[in-house]
């Protein structure tokens, strides 16, 4: 993690300052985190479909992923499945769990509805391929509405609203993977309303920002980390 510049925010005021990532994580003290859950974008908005653009982040995300289970306890990590951060951060816990054998660790899916992947690529990064073997991989998982017709448009966007409403609802804190502090006002961003919807409950919120103006042919590196807490 020698590349990443970490910052701290105290409810919601940015203020740069060197700290490391116990010392960000220290704002969590005195929380119960036992359950984390992750939101994120697709990879149109990332880093593509090229998975060497992705091993470094993923790594880096698991040792973020280790001090927070070391520092706070965590233990249930929730993802959706779906392409890009979603699938990064399976990966990611699947790391850690590699690394510590705890086998108190769970790899949770919150799945919107069946058949979320069926216009994805059948091999492949974030293909149809990867996601079955993440549905098998996976400790448990929730679907979140089973009978939605997909090719309801309508339906569909309310079941992935509904999934990462249920994973925040869940959890004891957000890891956000948004390249900025404009999350709290933004539209139309899937991963701002999640982050949004976690606000007004008052969970607190671990965000990983990135370079969005550097060629997607580069690796996803993170540039910064924040906190946010509610009360």
């Amino acid at each position: 993690l020698s590349s990443i510049k970490y910052h701290a925010i105290t409810k919601g005021v940015f203020i740069p300052m060197n700290f490391d990532l116990e010392t960000l994580l220290g704002n969590f003290d005195g929380r119960t985190i036992r359950t984390v859950c992750f939101t994120g974008s697709r990879p149109n908005k990332l880093k593509g479909y090229v998975t060497a653009n992705y091993n470094d982040f993923v790594h880096d995300l698991s040792s973020i992923l280790e001090a927070v289970y070391n520092r706070l306890g965590a233990v249930k990590f929730i993802s959706g499945g779906a392409q890009g951060m979603d699938q990064l951060a399976f990966w990611a816990v699947d790391q850690l769990k590699n690394r510590t054998a705890d086998t108190n660790i769970q790899n949770i899916l919150h799945v919107p509805f069946e058949g979320q992947d069926r216009i994805w690529a059948e091999t492949g990064l974030f293909s149809r391929g990867q996601y079955q073997t993440i549905r098998q991989m996976a400790d448990s998982t929730v679907i979140i509405a089973p009978s939605v017709d997909v090719n309801d448009k309508k339906a569909v966007c309310k079941a992935l609203d509904d999934r990462n409403h249920s994973m925040a609802d869940a959890a004891d804190l957000v890891i956000a993977l948004y390249p900025d502090t404009g999350w709290n006002t933004a539209k139309h961003s899937g991963t701002a309303n999640c982050m949004q919807y976690a606000a007004k409950k008052q969970k607190p919120i671990l965000q990983l920002m990135y370079d969005t103006n550097a060629d997607q042919n580069s690796p996803l590196v993170i540039t910064g980390i924040t906190s946010y807490l509610f009360t």
